[in-house]
C-alpha cells in the first residue's frame, strides 16, 4: 500500500493541472493496475506475452484522443482487444476484457471536458469508503459481511465506508459549489461506495 501510495501521489497531482497532464497520469496508472492484474492471474510470473498483454491494455487507453470516431474507432479498439486474447487462457478471457473496457472508459473520461474532476471527485469517495470500512471494522467489529471471500471485512466496516464516502461527497458539494439537495451527488456516493466494495471483494475472491 505504501509503495502504491507513493506512486498514485503524483499522478493525482497531474489530474489537478488537466489535460495534457491527465492523459499520461491516466494512462500509467491503468498501466499498473494492467500489470498488477496481470502478475496476479500469471501467479506473479510476468513473460513477455504478459507485457504485450498489458502494453495493449494501456493502448486502449488512448482511443478516445483519437481523431477516429464510428466504425474505424470500433475496428481499431476491436483489433487492440482481440489481439489482447491471445496471450490470455480462457479462463482469464473475461477478465482481461473487463481490463480493456476499464482503460477505455478511463481514457474517454479524460478527454472529456472536466473528466479529470470527475475522476479526482471518484477517488475522494472511493479512497473515503476504503478507510472509513477499515477504522469502523477494525473499531466495532461484529459480523463478517463475506466470511468465505474475505475473513477480516465487517458489515460495520461496510456501513462505515459508506457514511464516509457519504461526508466526502458533502464536502465536494461545498468545494464545487454545489446544493446539498441534489440527488446526483448522494446517488453517486451511495453507488460508487458499493461498486468500490464490491470490486474489493471480488479482487479477494480472485487472489484466492
Amino acid at each position: 500500500r505504501l509503495i502504491g501510495t507513493v506512486y498514485f501521489l503524483p499522478l493525482i497531482a497531474a489530474l489537478v493541472y488537466g489535460h495534457p497532464f491527465s492523459a499520461v497520469a491516466g494512462c500509467l496508472a491503468i498501466g499498473w493496475v494492467a500489470y498488477e492484474a496481470v502478475f496476479i492471474l500469471s501467479g506473479g510470473q510476468i513473460k513477455t506475452a504478459d507485457r504485450l498483454l498489458i502494453a495493449l491494455i494501456a493502448a486502449v487507453f488512448w482511443l478516445a484522443f483519437l481523431p477516429v470516431t464510428g466504425i474505424g474507432l470500433l475496428l481499431i479498439g476491436g483489433g487492440l482487444w482481440g489481439a489482447g486474447l491471445l496471450f490470455v487462457r480462457g479462463r482469464e478471457a473475461t477478465f482481461i476484457s473487463l481490463l480493456f473496457f476499464a482503460s477505455l472508459s478511463l481514457g474517454a473520461l479524460l478527454a472529456a471536458n472536466n473528466g479529470h474532476y470527475i475522476l479526482i471527485c471518484l477517488a475522494a469517495v472511493i479512497s473515503a469508503g476504503d478507510v472509513g470500512a477499515y477504522i469502523c471494522g477494525r473499531l466495532f467489529g461484529g459480523p463478517k459481511l463475506a466470511p468465505r471471500i474475505s475473513p477480516s471485512k465487517t458489515w460495520s466496516g461496510a456501513v462505515g465506508g459508506l457514511v464516509c464516502s457519504l461526508l466526502v461527497v458533502g464536502l465536494l458539494m461545498v468545494l464545487f459549489d454545489q446544493t446539498g439537495s441534489d440527488a446526483v451527488g448522494w446517488g453517486f456516493a451511495v453507488l460508487v461506495s458499493l461498486l468500490a466494495q464490491s470490486g474489493d471483494l471480488f479482487e479477494s475472491r480472485l487472489k484466492r
